[in-house]
Parts: structure tokens; C-alpha cells; sequence
């Protein structure tokens, strides 16, 4: 990857994302239900559990689209933290729709259903 930023940053941003994941695990659920938060704000406001985790990454999507504005203005922290924070969100509900499926979670298989517009 060394030849590849881009690749680099990327795989950096994933690690970044699967141990602040792994931190916050106790903020979106539990070990019997690991989506239990989103799934009681859905009880609470007559929503989906998709629905939930949408608004709460809207939050920061659009934080994103103002810092975008005007890239220099912020620090790299904060971009960091934010994009993070969103790719996680879509994460979570990559899980969520997958489990509400019941879908493959083998990578391989993913791509394969993928590949044939599945």
C-alpha cells in the first residue's frame, strides 16, 4: 500500500473505524441486541431502527458539507473525527439492513451477489 496513498488512507480510516467501533460498542447496543439503542429510539418515535441511525448520520453529513465549504478552515482532527464518526454510521447500517436480511456477510459472497445485481 506504501505505492498508494490513497489505498493507505483508506486502509488507515478503516482501522480508525473498527477500533472507535469497537469503543463505542455500549453507545448503539449490547451483547443480547447490538443495536439496542437504535431500536428503542425507534420504538420511542414510531420509526425504523434504519430510520434512527439516519438522522443521527445526517447530523454529521452535514457538518461535512459545511466543513467542505471551506476545507482549510478546520482541522485535521475534526475532519477525522467527523468522517469517521459517519462512515461508522453507514457501517452500522450496512450491519443492520444485512441482518434484517439475513445476508451473506462472507466478503466474497457480498461481491458475488454484487457483481450479478443482486
Amino acid at each position: 500500500m506504501k505505492d498508494n496513498p490513497m489505498m493507505s488512507a483508506i486502509q488507515n480510516q478503516m482501522m480508525t473505524c473498527e477500533e472507535i467501533l469497537a469503543k463505542k460498542f455500549e453507545d448503539y447496543g449490547n451483547h443480547e441486541d447490538p443495536y439496542w439503542h437504535f431500536n428503542r429510539a425507534a420504538d420511542l418515535l414510531e420509526q425504523t431502527p434504519e430510520q434512527v441511525l439516519m438522522t443521527l448520520f445526517s447530523k454529521h453529513l452535514t457538518c461535512i458539507v459545511e466543513m467542505a465549504k471551506n476545507p482549510g478552515a478546520s482541522a485535521y482532527p475534526r475532519w477525522q473525527e467527523k468522517l469517521t464518526d459517519a462512515i461508522n454510521y453507514l457501517l452500522i447500517l450496512s450491519s443492520m439492513v444485512s441482518a434484517r436480511y439475513n445476508a451473506p456477510q462472507d466478503p466474497g459472497e457480498i461481491i458475488d451477489h454484487m457483481a450479478r445485481g443482486e
